[in-house]
């Protein structure tokens, strides 16, 4: 869960999804580096190809 979680800060802390506040000096927007992103976009993917195929494996066992 802390990798899910971690995502998710990533992206209230970079996302201006929710900007409900303007940039200020205290509080400055701030942008992701390409790698940055590029490594969020990877994780995702990962978690949900090992959920669904963790999924899928489960499906196989005999609840028996």
């Amino acid at each position: 869960m802390t990798l899910v979680n971690g995502l998710g800060t990533l992206r209230n802390r970079f996302s201006d999804a929710h900007a409900d506040e303007p940039p200020t000096d205290k509080r400055p927007r701030v942008r992701p580096s390409h790698r940055h992103a590029s490594l969020a976009v990877n994780v995702a993917g990962a978690v949900a190809t090992f959920l669904i195929e963790t999924y899928q494996e489960r499906g196989k066992i005999d609840p028996r």
